[in-house]
């Protein structure tokens, strides 16, 4: 119990506009909360209205982006297939410089590392769009993918903030169509190249900085994000 009361604690304090987390039912879900997000509070992203965010052009099925930190590049390949529009939005983000100068600024070695909502000053950026939730898609919270914050009690309300799976959360998977609680979290593509960049970010030291409780000491910068592919 004590484990699972600290593991809801950092979700709740993982961005400003986390709320209290909803555990899925199952046995999985008695020992995992959810990454969430709450609608109405500034996070990371362009403003751009949704009709010319579907300008981006994916060239191919599976865009690669270059994340740089001050870590070392990660290199993530994203399924248009399965996840056009998330993938739609976060190549919009990123080749806009939206994720550019934002941190991981939520890091637990044994769940998940969030970024792409303060900068290095945990100082919060702003967005108004929300896009719709593809977690229905087949793609897995597998360690090594790259997946949306939500609300749990929203289904549809992601925006710019995305966490990497740093172990295997079938939890954050989509169970029914039912419930929000139940929806899931979209996958939208994995890690090709610098799984030894995201190991060293799960394995930094953290401590508390206001309301977040788990900021790595050192700073994990996204430096540039660059579509390579």
């Amino acid at each position: 119990m004590e484990a699972l009361a600290m593991r809801l604690n950092f979700l709740r304090r993982s961005t400003t506009w986390l709320i209290p987390a909803i555990l899925l039912a199952g046995c999985s879900a008695e020992s995992e909360p959810l990454p969430s997000a709450a609608i109405g509070k500034g996070t990371s992203g362009s403003t751009a209205p949704a009709a010319q965010r579907q300008a981006v052009e994916f060239v191919n099925d599976y865009p690669v982006v270059a994340i740089t930190t001050n870590y070392g590049v990660i290199t993530v390949k994203l399924d248009a297939l399965k996840a056009p529009v998330t993938v739609n939005n976060f190549l919009w983000s990123a080749t806009h410089g939206d994720y550019d100068g934002t941190v991981f600024h939520q890091v637990q070695r044994d769940y998940v590392a969030v970024a792409g909502e303060y900068d290095a000053r945990l100082t919060r950026r702003a967005v108004t769009n929300t896009i719709r939730n593809e977690a229905d898609n087949g793609l897995a919270n597998v360690k090594g993918t790259i997946a949306m914050t939500r609300d749990p009690n929203v289904i549809d309300s992601s925006t710019g903030p995305f966490f990497l799976n740093l172990v295997d959360n079938p939890h954050l998977d989509h169970q029914s169509a039912d419930s929000a609680a139940e929806f899931g979290y979209c996958v939208f593509g994995s890690v090709v190249e610098g799984m030894d960049v995201v190991e060293q970010i799960a394995a930094a030291d953290v401590a508390a900085r206001g309301d977040l409780e788990h900021v790595p000491v050192k700073a994990v910068v996204i430096e540039k994000m660059k579509r390579i592919r």
